[in-house]
């Protein structure tokens, strides 16, 4: 933040991310009788955006061309989504809160976010993924483990398996699932959110901000992230470590110039050698596990379901198609664990493509222009696309809303250096 920015409009860009945090399943979302909150979220982000367009406004900091392109994606948005809901009718209500928000995120990226620069969304976003990170690790240590204090009472979490109690610390901190290792017991670090995964999730994205888009890395923010990880005891978060550690060596070794370019290329042979033995333990752990078990089975019958509708999919939230191919040995737990599933079941190739496009686009702009953080950095969050749940969550659409931002800007680029 700088001493310019105008604290009103940092107040509606705290707000939105507010939105975005608690959008990316929390746990109050999940609770039993809480089935409004998709709704109140939405509101929330709806006055975030708003503000900070009337605060840009307000300095006249919005050029015609900008509203020239807002209102260009917003009418390609309203015809995409127009042309899925007449031939997919079913459950239009959700279908159409999740296009408002893409919209709503669209519109902050074209007229506050400044060219070429991450977008400050992002950034207050990690802010508050660490702040609920500090509260999680301080719960997690002195009541999960040290058992200093108890828990203060139990919800009712629908979230995967329906009516399940769940012990909570002042409804701040949850204690959603356990883990047995090396003969022990561990609660699993949930925090505010609805499963220890979805945390996971969360410290990663929030993880992959400050190591891969910040000019200049605060590490303490990043070994807090770190450890916030560490006590969710998720497989792939473990992998996604190993692949950042892999890729930062990488970086380092391709900056080190020609001298060192040997040595480097050696020793990325070796962390790669290194890295796939790691990933495939931690794999082979995985599918060891009902949750393994569980998650390969969302594959099997995700891709069976999406070859019986492969162009428009069964239709937005709809499972039952998918459901129908499903062992019947996943303890009562028909949810789908895959954003990249959960797409193709729905929406098809139809919604597959803008995903696809942007993601792809994307990495081949940063490799072209050697943005190599930018490269890991897409190429993490479609590992996450695939690996973890969030396939409508605003925080994913607002990075898709950046790579589409970064594509026009790109090619407005190109026009007027062909024109000179």
């Amino acid at each position: 933040m700088t001493k310019q920015e105008p604290k009103l409009k940092l107040f509606f860009e705290y707000l939105t991310a507010l939105a975005l945090l608690l959008d990316c399943h929390c746990v109050w979302s999940s609770l039993q009788g809480n089935g409004w909150m998709g709704e109140a979220i939405f509101a929330v982000l709806a006055v975030g955006v708003l503000g900070c367009i009337a605060c840009t406004a307000a300095s006249h900091e919005i050029e015609q061309r900008q509203l020239k392109f807002a209102l260009g994606i917003l009418v390609v948005t309203l015809v995409y989504v127009g042309i899925f809901v007449l031939v997919r009718p079913v459950n239009v209500r959700g279908l159409c809160r999740v296009a408002a928000g893409a919209i709503l995120l669209m519109l902050w990226m074209f007229l506050c976010q400044k060219d070429k620069k991450v977008p400050s969304l992002l950034n207050r976003y990690s802010d508050l993924v660490l702040v609920v990170g500090v509260f999680s690790l301080f719960f997690w240590v002195f009541g999960s483990c040290l058992h200093l204090f108890g828990p203060t009472g139990t919800v009712v979490s629908e979230w995967a398996v329906p009516r399940r109690e769940i012990p909570t610390y002042f409804g701040l901190y949850f204690e959603a699932a356990s883990v047995n290792l090396f003969g022990h017991t561990f609660v699993r670090n949930s925090g505010i959110f609805a499963e220890a995964p979805m945390a996971a999730l969360n410290y990663m994205l929030a993880l992959l901000v400050e190591l891969l888009l910040k000019e200049k890395t605060a590490w303490w923010r990043v070994v807090l992230l770190v450890l916030c990880l560490a006590t969710t005891f998720s497989t792939t978060a473990g992998i996604l470590l190993c692949f950042l550690v892999f890729a930062k060596f990488a970086i380092w070794a391709l900056g080190r110039g020609k001298t060192a370019a040997k040595g480097g290329i050696i020793g990325m042979i070796f962390a790669g050698v290194l890295l796939l033995l790691v990933v495939a333990a931690l794999v082979f752990h995985k599918w060891q596990s009902l949750s393994g078990h569980i998650r390969a089975d969302d594959y099997r019958a995700g891709l069976l379901a999406f070859l019986q509708k492969p162009v428009f999919g069964s239709g937005f939230g709809v499972l039952s198609d998918v459901q129908a191919y499903m062992s019947a040995n996943r303890a009562g737990n028909v949810a789908l664990s895959s954003s990249f599933i959960a797409v193709i079941v729905q929406a098809g190739l139809y919604g597959l493509l803008p995903y696809a496009v942007l993601f792809l686009y994307n990495v081949v702009s940063a490799i072209l222009n050697r943005q190599w953080n930018q490269m890991v950095y897409t190429v993490s969050l479609g590992f996450l696309f695939a690996a973890l749940i969030f396939p409508y969550q605003y925080i994913l659409l607002l990075n898709l809303s950046w790579f589409l931002k970064g594509a026009v800007t790109n090619h407005k680029l190109r026009k007027e250096g062909s024109a000179t």
